[in-house]
């Protein structure tokens, strides 16, 4: 069950930024024994509980922080004082969010909506947890190959081609004989940088986040150039431009890459051993499509989707009006309560598809290519919604929505949801319209607007709320990328779960703009 994980609200929001707050007050001295605190004992022991920032009656403990820093974007990790940095930006999205509390916004359809998709994500991952992790197992050779394969560092550069014939501009010119150098340079702009285009990566952890790819690197020299790479989301042509071997290993780097190495293949493993579960689980419910209902789904989800040309070649409305006949005093606006997919013990209708995939259409792509394609595409999508529903059931049935990691990282993704609102609110606020992609490409005619407005509503927050950081805490807290200028943006893929997105809530990418 493989379900790539983005962001629903880093990528398509605008972001609202404010680079500095005033200067907290300081905490008093957390006692512990734990000298250093890492992601690893902020989530297996108490150090995790400890509270490193207040803002009003909002809490930051040491787990919320590390998991956020660990798994956000990369622009902070860059520069001086990057836990600093972090913090500041994260407390100012909890002043926003703070505010959209005491505007109602919790009560807001669209808050319930998604933070429910989000419960419902984090309780099915704890279903996992009890019934499939229990099964797995990593033979030592499995894990000592590994860890060999993460001493081999790649430096590698691409080329991103979204669709054909973005492709065979590159490939015309790299035939042609422009260098890939002059190529790359192309593709780098105000809104695409080189982060976005390289990575430095070591072979193992290649070969887990993208396995097609690196069945390429790994036949590739210095200087080489590979032949397009297809991938969901477009062509690659990648460059390499140096392979290194770290041929000093101390004992404490061999012990970080033991451990990370065995919890890849672990999730690698949990993954496969998920689709045998789902699979089991689907037999024993014993879904079936309803065709009538499907040809009416069908051609709903086509007027939504598709183009009138396509629509009307495919003759969809005709379609409709032939499949509503086969169902006595149905009107159009019925539509959605028609039982799409039967199952042995209840059904879901046309309306539970419907809601399903408004949630999550940013990610859902039909194929548009012909009739069929886009039939399959539809049918394949049917599946999904029965399967994430089922496992829903199944976990909130045994009560894991009431299981304290749930609850706390629930309550994360609340504020996050909330102060969404409310950023999403400033930017129309000065006529941006968030929804246009069009206007989204106008952020940086609205920036001071958006700073401006942005700097008067946190400067008031900051007199209503109070601010307190522990930095004697902040300063034992260490992290993988910390002031450092090489750090690259890792697109995180969790698996296993029914709603799309990160692992834990960080900070928006695009405070970086505002730096």
């Amino acid at each position: 069950m493989k379900i790539f994980y983005l962001n629903i609200f880093l990528i398509v929001h605008i972001f609202i930024y404010l680079l500095f707050i005033s200067s907290p007050e300081i905490l008093p001295v957390v006692k512990d024994t734990t000298e250093i605190i890492n992601f690893d004992n902020a989530f297996k022991t108490k150090i995790g509980d400890e509270v490193l920032a207040k803002v009003g009656n909002k809490n930051i403990t040491v787990r919320e922080f590390i998991s956020g820093y660990e798994f956000g974007p990369a622009f902070y990790k860059k520069v001086k004082n990057s836990k600093a940095i972090y913090l500041k930006y994260l407390l100012d999205e909890k002043l926003l969010a703070l505010d959209g509390y005491s505007q109602g916004y919790n009560d807001s359809t669209r808050v319930k909506e998604l933070f429910h998709a989000i419960n419902s994500d984090l309780t099915t991952e704890q279903l996992f947890r009890d019934d499939v992790q229990k099964d797995v197992k990593i033979a030592p050779a499995k894990i000592k190959n590994a860890i060999r394969d993460k001493q081999y560092t790649y430096e590698i550069k691409w080329l991103y081609a979204p669709n054909a014939d973005s492709l065979s501009f590159y490939v015309s010119g790299l035939s042609n004989k422009i260098s890939f150098d002059s190529l790359y340079k192309m593709q780098l702009n105000d809104s695409i940088f080189y982060d976005q285009r390289s990575m430095k990566i070591d072979k193992f952890t290649l070969s887990i986040r993208n396995p097609q790819l690196s069945k390429v690197v790994n036949k590739m020299r210095v200087n080489e150039i590979s032949k397009p790479v297809k991938a969901p989301d477009g062509w690659y042509i990648v460059k390499i431009t140096d392979i290194w071997k770290n041929e000093i290993v101390t004992e404490s780097m061999y012990q970080k890459d033991e451990y990370d190495a065995r919890t890849a293949l672990e999730m690698q493993q949990m993954d496969s051993l998920s689709d045998i579960y789902v699979h089991k689980m689907m037999l024993t419910y014993n879904p079936v499509i309803q065709a009538h209902a499907f040809d009416l789904l069908r051609s709903y989800m086509g007027g939504y989707t598709l183009t009138p040309e396509q629509y009307k070649k495919w003759n969809l409305d005709e379609r409709l009006k032939s499949e509503i006949q086969n169902f006595d005093s149905l009107k159009q606006e019925d539509l959605a309560k028609v039982n799409l997919v039967t199952l042995s013990d209840t059904s879901f209708t046309m309306a539970n598809f419907i809601n399903w995939f408004r949630l999550r259409e940013e990610y859902l792509k039909f194929n548009r290519t012909n009739f069929n394609d886009f039939s399959a595409s539809l049918e394949s999508m049917i599946w999904e919604m029965v399967r994430d529903n089922l496992l829903e059931g199944r976990a909130y049935s045994r009560g894991l929505e009431n299981r304290e990691i749930v609850k706390e990282q629930s309550s994360w993704w609340k504020d996050k949801i909330v102060y969404s609102i409310i950023r999403d609110k400033i930017a129309n606020s000065v006529g941006l319209n968030i929804e246009s992609p069009a206007q989204r490409m106008k952020i940086f005619d609205k920036k001071k607007l958006i700073i401006n407005k942005t700097n008067k509503i946190l400067a008031d927050l900051e007199k209503k709320y109070k601010v307190s950081i522990n930095n004697t805490l902040l300063n034992k807290i260490t992290v993988q990328d910390n002031d450092n200028p090489h750090a690259i943006d890792v697109y995180v893929v969790k698996k296993g779960g029914i709603f799309p997105h990160p692992a834990y809530p960080s900070i928006d990418f695009n405070w970086r703009e505002w730096q």
